[in-house]
């Protein structure tokens, strides 16, 4: 289990409440399945909050089942970093010691508590996570609240077509934020319960899956299995399922690397409460790390350039809207998230 230090994100002492419950977070790259699989966590009554942002028609139809308050923050602490949801380039090794990213995690303590103190077992999804849990773990842990994890695997080549017919990105970006994300969720999740799916078993038989998470993580979801039968069956249909998977390219360097860790998870998922060989995992993940240290200098530094500019002004768009009602806000998140939401 990884150990990030609570102190690291500087809580006020007047803030000692917890919340002694559980949640249970779904990680995974985004148009991976993450929002399917949490509305089918909220048809057995994991409790997702009351704040959650709208469906998008064409995107996301039946809900994104994404904490709005949440989403924002930890879009937020990328935008601070001079990062965001997209970005090819690593964070800091030591990016969640920030001291600017203290009063962000003071927000998010109101926020959980605010929302998430009267139940039991609460449910998040958020694909940015699968980078932050460094930031998340410690503060959970001041909560007083025990984290388990659903690691949702997609086909690469399905996330890829994805986001080239939203977002227009080419396959070599999607495919590095594919392995970026799937290694970052396993990586940050070691020691902790968790379970390995994909978004095929979710399709194919949401209920078996279902099954395998209660009797792997020890949880037991409020809503019985087979009252929510009717519910869940309604919600999973094979429209969910808009790409299908093909060839990756053959001018994509790491290739080899999405290949080897796609059949790890799939491994994974596949067997009983089984995990991903690590050595494997950790020896793609070099691969990548050395791949992106071959970036030209000059290219690491305009994207950088990017990255921080792209901060300042969602900070300044961030003020003004603090400084007017939620209602007019609404409108600006409606076309961020339409630009880089998630299914």
């Amino acid at each position: 289990m990884l150990n990030y230090q609570p102190s690291a994100l500087a809580l006020d002492n007047h803030m000692k409440a917890t919340l002694n419950n559980s949640v249970l977070i779904a990680l995974g790259m985004h148009r991976s399945g993450t929002s399917a699989l949490t509305g089918v966590l909220q048809c057995v009554g994991v409790h997702l909050g009351e704040r959650l942002y709208a469906p998008q028609p064409g995107v996301n139809d039946k809900g994104f089942y994404e904490h709005g308050p949440v989403a924002d923050i930890n879009d937020r602490i990328l935008y601070t970093l001079g990062s965001a949801w997209d970005d090819i380039l690593p964070l800091d090794p030591a990016w969640f010691e920030d001291e600017r990213l203290h009063p962000l995690a003071q927000r998010l303590r109101r926020v959980l508590q605010r929302d998430f103190s009267k139940v039991p077992l609460w449910g998040l999804k958020d694909p940015r996570m699968c980078r932050l849990m460094a930031y998340w773990l410690p503060l959970l842990s001041s909560l007083s609240v025990q984290p388990y994890f659903m690691l949702v695997v997609r086909h690469p080549m399905e996330v890829v077509g994805s986001l080239a017919k939203r977002d227009r990105f080419s396959a070599e970006k999607s495919l590095l934020l594919w392995l970026e994300h799937n290694l970052e969720a396993e990586r940050l999740t070691r020691g902790y319960p968790r379970l390995v799916v994909t978004f095929d078993d979710l399709l194919r038989n949401p209920l078996i899956l279902l099954k395998r998470t209660q009797a792997n993580l020890g949880l037991e979801f409020p809503i019985p299995l087979p009252k929510a039968r009717d519910r869940i069956q309604t919600f999973v249909t094979p429209a969910l399922r808009r790409q299908q998977a093909r060839e990756l390219p053959e001018t994509f360097p790491l290739g080899d690397v999405v290949n080897t860790v796609f059949e790890t998870f799939l491994q994974a998922a596949a067997s009983e409460g089984g995990e991903p060989s690590q050595s494997v995992l950790d020896s793609a993940r070099d691969r990548l790390e050395q791949h992106r240290a071959a970036y030209p200098a000059l290219l690491v530094e305009q994207l950088r350039l990017i990255g921080r500019q792209r901060g300042y002004a969602q900070a300044l768009v961030d003020r003004i809207f603090a400084s007017w009602s939620w209602p007019l806000g609404k409108p600006w998140r409606f076309l961020e998230r339409f630009s880089g939401g998630d299914i």
